[in-house]
């Protein structure tokens, strides 16, 4: 948790100041807050998959599969209402927290 943190505050800083999004503390808290919470629900996805598979890259290659569809349905490279409804929008958008993290 410690690695976490200072990787979150240290990319967290630098992207933030770089890009100049909105100034004032609170902003930044909550930019550092939603990052650090997008880390670490990573961090768990992989060590669940990680116990759940015997070969080291095959956890991998399950994890990396997880993550592409879940940045596929949360609105990285479509907005959210442009997916289609029926499986992709209400169920997989709603389990991704790439969805939660971009609102």
């Amino acid at each position: 948790m410690p690695f976490l943190i200072m990787i979150t505050f240290i990319s967290g800083t630098i992207c933030y100041f770089m890009v100049r999004l909105h100034p004032g503390l609170e902003h930044y808290l909550f930019f550092v807050l939603c990052l650090y919470a997008s880390v670490t629900v990573v961090e768990s996805l992989m060590m669940a998959i990680a116990s759940i598979v015997p070969n080291f890259l095959m956890g991998i290659i399950i994890g990396a599969g997880i993550q592409g569809i879940f940045m596929l349905v949360s609105g990285y490279f479509r907005l959210p209402n442009d997916i289609p409804k029926p499986v992709w929008r209400y169920p997989m958008s709603y389990i991704s927290f790439h969805f939660w993290a971009l609102q």
